[in-house]
């Protein structure tokens, strides 16, 4: 189902984009076309193409055979720096074992 989702951000600059989803595709997964079936199907979208950011949605528009779903993304959560550890916890791993 997600094959068959266009993307297209609104502008360069900006933090929203637009997914036009085919209403039958959609309608395959979902009883019906809600805001909270939106929501889901936003997430799970994320979730598969391993976009960044928290996905919001902000309106939900049908048309005759497609549904767009216009989406503001957070990415604040996603701009945080990361606590990597600058060395490995190795106990019991000896370095010099031959094979």
């Amino acid at each position: 189902m997600f094959d068959s989702v266009y993307e297209t951000f609104i502008s360069k600059d900006d933090n929203r984009v637009c997914l036009d989803i085919p209403k039958n595709d959609f309608l395959f997964s979902y009883e019906d076309i809600t805001k909270d079936t939106a929501k889901d199907f936003v997430n799970n979208y994320f979730r598969e193409k391993g976009r960044e950011g928290i996905p919001n949605v902000t309106d939900v528009s049908i048309e005759s055979d497609v549904i767009r779903l216009y989406i503001k993304i957070d990415y604040s959560e996603s701009q945080k720096p990361m606590n990597v550890p600058d060395s490995l916890n190795m106990r019991g791993y000896d370095h010099n074992r031959t094979r």
